[in-house]
């Protein structure tokens, strides 16, 4: 069970990984990368704060493993719960949705 959700976990960290470093390469490529240490305001603590672009990404990239997590390890119980694997795949999603 963990090497499934472990395995597919890290296939679609890849994926999201690869697409954000094809946007960076674009825009070195467009000639201006920005200024990554620029305030993004985020929610934090009940507060509004401004944090650095790098520590925004940070915190998305955090937020989007624990997200790829909790999707896999459900999609992984429902599928115990429920034999057949196109019922519990159209389960899954309109749980999601």
């Amino acid at each position: 069970m963990a090497s499934k959700i472990v395995v597919k976990t890290v296939t679609n960290l890849a994926f999201l990984l690869s697409f954000l470093l094809g946007v960076v390469l674009s825009m070195c490529l467009i000639g201006s990368s920005g200024d990554w240490l620029y305030p993004v305001s985020l929610y934090l603590q009940s507060d509004w704060q401004a944090v650095p672009f790098v520590a925004f990404l940070f915190y998305s990239f955090i937020s989007f493993l624990l997200m790829i997590l909790m999707t896999e390890i459900l999609g992984y119980l429902v599928n115990i719960m429920i034999a057949n694997r196109y019922v519990s795949f159209l389960f899954y999603c309109y749980s999601m949705a």
